[in-house]
């Protein structure tokens, strides 16, 4: 590499880069090259003199080990004397550590150096230097917000910046590619694009966070509740903590579900098709074997059913395949005994049951509408060679998708994200399970209360002018809650 010349101190490096763009410009491109290398050396002495300066080094012992390794005596004697000067002043000092940490992709540490620089000397003659490396460091780290306020923060300080716009433009183009509106004038070509939280301080409230991260998209206009609609709801466990939620903003909802026995698709379709068709099924499913026309009455007469999905996995029969209800302890023997096999279900299975369960309600109640829910309560335990936590993931997973494609299909059928709510924003906030009792499979009652209260929001009417809950008298009538395990 071509070293200065220890005879003539150089010019800054601006300078040179300016001289060299003049080469470029009249093809002389070793000369560009040159001149840039120049640069890069300069940069490169200025950098170790002041990283040695931070780690207690003299200037002399700092230029003798330069000058060891052949570097041009003014080459270095100019870099050490811009070293020391920055080293010198607080604000310089944090400015260039900032730099060199930038010049490394170190953007994170560098981040930490300029708000260093600016808090020292808010109106330093070179804040808006330190404005736009910021912004710049932010931009690298994915903080588009923050960038984009570091560039504002530049352009108010010189708003005939050359690059500070074009900045700025790019990271409005970044967080809105999709913000002009659809040219056809039917909306019907509009694109959504959504962006993930950017820090955790922007998850700061869980209301505010659901409403702008989880809740954005949805259409208030996809089913239509009123003060006097029937709310039934079926399913996991969970369905029963929806119910309670319900009834506690005084709305009129019921509840099927019967436990652990039937938190999968496959009894819930036997428990529905023996409502409304009058299929077999065992006593043991029903919710209450002794109102055997309590059941029918409330999804006949729904406007609105609510199913949380449990677990995707079930017990089948070895020989036959035929799905096999759950009988617990026995089921897992009879796996043990080669009787069943215990194995997810898929998701066109899933899909199947659901579209069952809508055709079975809508013959005779054509105008019920349908929320589904993914429950957050955990997988109790699991027979596959896979941890728990990973079979509840993949259990989860399957459930999610079969959903989607009968909402995507069938019309007033929405999905309500409970499960996302619980699960991934409790990654960023504590108290998701067990505030009552500790246990890792109940959702504390507040969130599960906070989930229904933004769901009325969005779909139903204010708690005010909610109708009364009903005491399971006349024609709404009280369905009995079989207790069981969680999902």
């Amino acid at each position: 590499m071509p070293m200065p010349s220890p005879d003539a101190v150089p010019p800054s490096p601006e300078a040179i880069v300016d001289a060299a763009l003049g080469h470029y410009a009249i093809g002389n491109m070793e000369q560009a090259w040159t001149l840039l290398e120049g640069v890069l050396v300069a940069k490169t002495l200025f950098a170790h003199a002041f990283e040695q300066l931070l780690g207690g080094a003299s200037p002399a012992v700092i230029q003798a080990e330069m000058l060891a390794h052949g570097f041009g005596a003014a080459a270095v004697e100019s870099q050490l004397q811009r070293a020391q000067t920055a080293f010198q002043d607080p604000f310089l000092a944090q400015l260039t550590a900032g730099a060199i940490a930038m010049s490394r992709d170190a953007p994170r540490l560098a981040e930490e150096k300029f708000r260093r620089a600016l808090a020292l000397h808010p109106h330093h003659a070179r804040a808006g230097e330190v404005w736009d490396l910021l912004g710049w460091s932010l931009l690298n780290q994915g903080r588009y917000t923050q960038a984009l306020a570091a560039y504002d923060a530049l352009l108010a300080l010189h708003p005939d910046h050359p690059t500070a716009r074009q900045s700025r433009q790019t990271i409005v183009d970044l967080i809105s590619p999709l913000a002009e509106q659809d040219h056809t004038g039917t909306g019907s070509h509009r694109l959504v694009y959504t962006r993930i939280p950017e820090t955790l301080e922007s998850l700061a409230d869980l209301d505010q966070t659901i409403a702008t991260h989880v809740l954005n998209h949805v259409q208030a206009d996809a089913i239509s509740l009123s003060t006097q609609s029937r709310i039934v709801t079926i399913g996991s466990c969970f369905a029963a903590s929806v119910t309670r939620a319900l009834r506690a903003e005084g709305v009129h909802a019921v509840n099927l579900t019967v436990g652990e026995e039937a938190n999968n698709t496959f009894t819930n379709r036997m428990i529905v098709e023996h409502a409304c068709q009058g299929k077999a099924i065992q006593e043991r499913f029903l919710p209450d074997p002794t109102q055997p026309g309590a059941m029918r009455h409330a999804l006949l007469t729904a406007d609105l059913l609510i199913y949380t999905l449990g677990v995707a996995p079930c017990f089948f029969e070895q020989q036959t395949g035929q799905f096999s209800p759950n009988q617990g302890v026995e089921s897992i023997r009879g796996v043990a005994r080669g009787r069943y096999i215990f194995r997810n279900t898929t998701v066109e299975e899933n899909v199947h049951n659901l579209l069952a369960m809508i055709d079975a309600i809508r013959a005779q109640n054509p105008s019920c509408q349908f929320v589904f829910s993914l429950s957050p309560v955990p997988l109790y335990a699991t027979l596959e060679r896979r941890s728990v936590i990973e079979a509840d993931c993949l259990s989860k997973s399957i459930l999610r998708v079969a959903i989607e494609q009968v909402v995507s299909t069938r019309p007033h059928c929405i999905y309500w994200p409970a499960f996302e709510m619980v699960r991934w924003l409790g990654a960023y906030f504590p108290g998701m399970y067990g505030k009552e009792d500790g246990s890792v499979q109940h959702v504390s009652e507040d969130m599960v209360r906070t989930i229904m209260r933004h769901f009325l929001r969005v779909y139903g009417p204010t708690t005010s002018r909610c109708a009364p809950v009903p005491d399971g008298s006349g024609e709404a009538p009280k369905i009995i809650v079989r207790k069981g395990k969680e999902d």
